[in-house]
């Protein structure tokens, strides 16, 4: 038995199902913009990034060098680069959403696919003197060349040299950085 089909009605419905998919979408692009804010607001104001901004005279407020010097000049940036400020810029273009997906069944549901930071992007933040190593995953990690990092106003960061020799004994103290903030942001968008 064939049935039919009012059109209208079901015109009516389709139209309904693309103004739930379209609020939704907006619900989710500003649960994004909302977490993606805190995330930027995280790594603006960590020590270490306002440690970086502050460019080659800045004092080792990260405490990462144990108050000689500062990671601007111990990493080795040119003078006048603003690392931080790249690095925010790329997490305002690289994270969004890639992809909607509807879910039917007894209720309409939608899923958001959000884009990420991949290791090509963190490695985009490299260090000067180091090809590939990203400085935002040194951070945690750890930098080698303490013991031969001078702090004066000198070479291309205009705050510091790398010595021939040895002069100090002592290391670079790594802490947390991006990971942990990167996870805070994957909770806030979850919540």
């Amino acid at each position: 038995m064939a049935r039919t089909v009012n059109k209208k009605d079901l015109n009516l419905e389709i139209s309904k199902l693309r103004l739930i998919e379209k609020k939704a979408k907006q619900i989710a692009e500003k649960k994004l913009e909302e977490s993606k804010a805190i995330l930027i607001n995280e790594f603006v104001n960590h020590p270490v990034s306002k440690e970086i901004s502050d460019g080659p005279s800045a004092n080792n407020v990260s405490g990462t060098l144990g108050g000689y010097g500062n990671l601007f000049s111990f990493i080795g940036f040119n003078a006048g680069q603003n690392p931080v400020t790249q690095w925010v810029n790329i997490l305002k273009d690289r994270i969004r959403i890639t992809k909607i997906e509807k879910s039917n069944g007894e209720y309409v549901g939608y899923s958001f696919r959000i884009s990420g930071i991949t290791d090509n992007e963190l490695s985009q933040a490299r260090m000067p003197w180091e090809g590939g190593k990203s400085w935002i995953l040194a951070i945690e990690r750890g930098i080698s060349g303490f013991s031969f990092y001078v702090s004066k106003a000198l070479g291309r960061s205009g705050g510091g040299v790398q010595s021939n020799n040895k002069i100090r004994g002592g290391s670079y103290s790594a802490v947390s950085y991006w990971s942990k903030m990167w996870q805070n942001f994957t909770k806030n968008l979850n919540k």
